[in-house]
This record gives C-alpha cells, structure tokens and sequence, in this order.
C-alpha cells in the first residue's frame, strides 16, 4: 500500500515539476516538495539493504575482533605454557648438572681409592721385591767371599773368625 502511495506522489510530483513560466515565484516551493518527495522514495527503496548491509559489516567486524581476541588470550595461553616449560626445562638442567657433579664425585673418589688401593700393592710389592734382591745381594756377597776364602790355600780361619768376616762385608 505504501509503494502505492509513493508511486501516485511520484506521478504528481512529476506533472508538477514541469517548467511554467507564470509561476515564479513558487516555483521553489515545488522544487523543495518535489525533492523531500524524491529523497523518501530513495529512502525507502535503499534504506533496508543499507541497514542490512551496515548490519552485516557491523557483525563481520566484531566477529573479527572476537577472532582475534580468542587468538591472542590463546597466543598468551601458550605463551605462559611456553614460559613454564622453559623454567621447568631449567630446573631439570640444574638437577642434571648437580647429579652429574655428585656422580662425578663418586666416579673420581672411588677411582682415586683404587689408584691408592693400588700404589699400597705395588708399595708392597717393591719393598718384598727389595727385600729379596737385598737377601740375593748379601746372598752373593757372602758366596764371593766364601769362594775367594776357600780358594786361597794361605788363609786358616775357623767358624767365629769367617762369621765375623761375613758380617763385616754384609754390613
């Protein structure tokens, strides 16, 4: 019904916008009527798509703004994730590293025990193996005299005097 209506004041609007040269000096009023006429008719015709459409960008634009709010408390989700990895990746570092020093610790002590453990058997074997090129010593020590004793037919020695004789050299 109202296109009806707006159609007929089209049509009027029309016949009297038409250019007379008697009537002057209204000529403005018409011209004003014939435009507040023309500005409903587009009003009317675009003013639902223009709403619609303004709508429709209004809801892209907060849907896009909503988009890229959950990406950034999602971003800083992560973020705090990542920070908390990190610190955790640290704090393990720092329980490897004091582990590796204390085994570290073992591994050297018990290495130097056995270096010690070692020397003290070797310490032994060198005195034992002291002890018997000393025995071997004295053993050739006295031999070399008994020899060069016995061989010389000049000498008579009894038992006391070739003892005093042998402890004087192994001495």
């Amino acid at each position: 019904m109202i296109k009806k209506i707006l159609l007929l004041l089209v049509v009027v609007t029309s016949l009297f916008a038409g250019e007379t040269s008697t009537v002057n000096s209204t000529d403005i009023v018409w011209r004003t009527i014939n435009f507040v006429i023309f500005a409903a008719i587009v009003w009317y015709l675009t003013a639902d798509p223009i709403k619609t459409y303004l709508a429709n960008r209004t809801k892209k634009i907060a849907d896009a703004l909503q988009t890229a709010q959950n990406k950034i408390h999602e971003l800083k989700k992560q973020k705090i994730e990542a920070e908390q990895k990190v610190a955790d990746a640290k704090k393990l570092a720092d329980e490897i590293l004091a582990l590796s020093k204390r085994e570290n610790k073992i591994v050297v002590d018990s290495m130097l025990s056995r270096c010690d453990a070692e020397l003290s058997i070797l310490d032994e074997q060198n005195l034992s193996l002291m002890e018997l090129e000393q025995r071997k010593m004295a053993k050739s020590v006295v031999q070399d005299i008994l020899t060069d004793l016995l061989t010389q037919d000049d000498v008579s020695l009894n038992k006391q005097e070739m003892v005093d004789i042998i402890l004087k050299k192994v001495a």
